[in-house]
């Protein structure tokens, strides 16, 4: 996904996205667009450990003049 696609009709929608190098599933929560950066919150399916700490939601970001980031592995999984 491109910085430009990011809107606030994502939220709610079932995505793929990296977490830690692992292709992972979740639902779409929050969305932050700043003056450099579009931001997507993901709430994961499963809990995914790393170490010692465990993660249920993780963001994936995108700078806007480049679309250089995580952003880039999010894909829509549903178009409800």
């Amino acid at each position: 996904m491109k910085a430009a696609e990011v809107t606030t009709d994502l939220i709610g929608k079932r995505c793929k996205c990296i977490f830690t190098g692992l292709i992972v599933t979740g639902t779409i929560e929050e969305i932050k667009i700043t003056e450099y950066t579009a931001e997507v919150k993901v709430r994961y399916d499963k809990k995914h450990r790393w170490g010692n700490d465990v993660y249920k939601e993780g963001w994936s970001f995108a700078r806007l003049h480049d679309d250089f980031g995580t952003l880039q592995h999010l894909e829509i999984i549903d178009n409800n």
